[in-house]
């Protein structure tokens, strides 16, 4: 694993940043979502070339979509301390900018990994945040898709 990781991150460090336009690297982010779900070895390695190549003209919350893809991969990879700091700071800057659905998939990656942590007092509170920031969002693909479909 520990050369595995390294190997991504010299490939990750050769990237020039922002290489990417935004809307490709917004369509490439969610191709690593959809991945993550199926082979999160690949997906790991895809989603260290999206923070590589991370837009100059990339926007809060696309990075708001990074944390969640990553924190997404380190929960299915059982990485769960990394899922956890990653799904907080997604969390964090997604209140900060008021993104609701970013804040609600967040949310779902911390009730995921408070499953894996044993901290089940903290779940339904999590989950109850997810809800209540969901409430209103009149946008089609956020039900049930959003992580898989951003603007």
């Amino acid at each position: 694993m520990g050369m595995t990781r390294g190997l991504l991150l010299c490939w990750a460090l050769a990237c020039p940043a922002g290489a990417m336009p935004l809307a490709e690297w917004r369509s490439e982010a969610q191709r690593v979502r959809m991945l993550a779900e199926n082979d999160t070895a690949q997906a790991a390695a895809a989603a260290a070339g999206l923070f590589a190549m991370f837009p100059a003209d990339a926007g809060a919350a696309d990075r708001v979509r990074l944390l969640n893809v990553r924190a997404r991969i380190a929960l299915y990879q059982a990485e769960t301390p990394l899922a956890g700091k990653l799904a907080d700071e997604a969390l964090a800057e997604a209140e900060r900018i008021g993104d609701r659905v970013g804040q609600a998939e967040a949310d779902l990656v911390i009730s995921l990994n408070t499953v894996n942590e044993g901290r089940f007092e903290r779940l339904i509170s999590v989950t109850n945040h997810a809800v209540k920031v969901l409430e209103g969002v009149d946008r089609p693909t956020c039900w049930p898709k959003r992580c898989c479909a951003w603007p």
